[in-house]
């Protein structure tokens, strides 16, 4: 989409350029993976559901709603244990909290709210990082007119996508005059590795009415882990850590939106990279026990090959497989040099009882 051709104020320049390097600084180490929202569902879920809690058990009024950072009759924003406000694209069928900071425990349960811009109601544009894959991983599919709501506590303020673009690391983002919200995400979407783009989405207010109605709050999701033995999880592996470069992630499956938009194809990818290192682990050390709780019916010797020295010649492609909201498997692929011949790796994965283990190890020709 074009960009607006109303020059923005210098000010809001600045401040929507801040929000595309902060949230660089967060994805250092939150795209690390490993660990990365095991918490994160549970935790955004119980914020949401603790701002909708506190405006409904809240008095009404009559009259016009004041704006937010006056005096509200309902509920005080940002009070502990609630968000701040909801943020809400109808179009992704994504409701997620926001809170005020971008740093990394911030942005991996919720939506972050850029310091230094103005909250709705103040004027400006108001500026929201989120991690791509994760809140923001489906943005890139907004279109011109599509909606975005930001629910405050007393005032919800309403508006329509004016442009979307894909910018360089800490690039000025002109909004155009009034007020905006700009979301701002890694690029591509689909990355499991840093990137230095950013996918930047620009929102013209339309209108600011009265908060009247609780949003529903979705069942949870289910989630997926890794079928390890204690000692290998204790270990707090981590793919990026161990030198195994990650590609990108792809879908294999008809998934609801709100499954699309959550953290749970994150968490699905961190359990079969949480796998894939656990299995150079066994081989290396011939943990035909370990194994046989990873992998149940694979015999050790599938591995063997990975048991000597590894060298990645290509990143790992994670692809997810499954259906609506559920993960029935995982397929890791790449490229290895084994004893100077190059080798074509894939790992297929399956789901049993919420947990991930190893159904078939291939070694073979590149």
């Amino acid at each position: 989409m074009r960009r607006a051709r109303h020059r923005a104020p210098r000010r809001s320049w600045w401040l929507v350029a801040a929000g595309v390097v902060l949230i660089a600084a967060g994805a250092s180490v939150a795209y690390r993976i490993v660990g990365f929202l095991r918490h994160s569902s549970t935790t955004s879920h119980a914020l949401v559901r603790g701002f909708e809690t506190g405006v409904a058990a809240a008095p009404r009024t009559r009259g016009p709603s004041p704006p937010l950072g006056a005096a509200c009759p309902r509920v005080a924003p940002g009070a502990t244990g609630r968000a701040r406000m909801l943020l809400d694209i109808p179009a992704l069928h994504e409701i997620a909290p926001v809170l005020e900071g971008t740093a990394n425990a911030t942005l991996a349960v919720a939506v972050g709210h850029l310091a230094s811009s103005p909250w709705p109601g103040a004027g400006g544009n108001t500026v929201l990082d989120a991690h791509d894959v994760t809140f923001f991983r489906s943005i890139d599919e907004l279109h011109r007119g599509d909606q975005i709501l930001l629910v405050g506590p007393c005032s919800t303020w309403r508006y329509r996508i004016s442009a979307s673009s894909v910018v360089g690391q800490g690039r000025p983002v002109p909004a155009g005059a009034g007020a905006h919200v700009v979301l701002v995400t890694c690029w591509p979407t689909d990355a499991l590795f840093y990137t230095t783009q950013r996918f930047v989405v620009v929102a013209r207010l339309s209108t600011v009415e009265a908060t009247r109605a609780v949003l529903p709050v979705p069942t949870p999701l289910p989630t997926v882990t890794a079928a390890l033995p204690p000692a290998l999880g204790a270990l707090h592996l981590d793919a990026t850590r161990a030198g195994i470069p990650l590609g990108t992630l792809s879908l294999d499956g008809r998934y609801e939106a709100r499954w699309l938009s959550s953290s749970r194809p994150l968490q699905a990818s961190d359990a079969a990279t949480h796998l894939l290192e656990a299995t150079i682990v066994v081989a290396r050390a011939h943990d035909a026990s370990s194994w046989a709780v990873m992998a149940p019916g694979v015999p050790l010797a599938a591995i063997a090959p990975l048991a000597g020295q590894l060298t990645w010649l290509a990143p790992v492609h994670v692809t997810i497989v499954g259906s609506r909201t559920r993960v029935t498997g995982a397929v890791l692929e790449s490229v290895v040099a084994i004893g100077g011949s190059p080798r074509r790796l894939v790992v297929e994965a399956r789901v049993v009882a919420h947990e991930m283990e190893i159904g078939r190890v291939l070694v073979g020709a590149a």
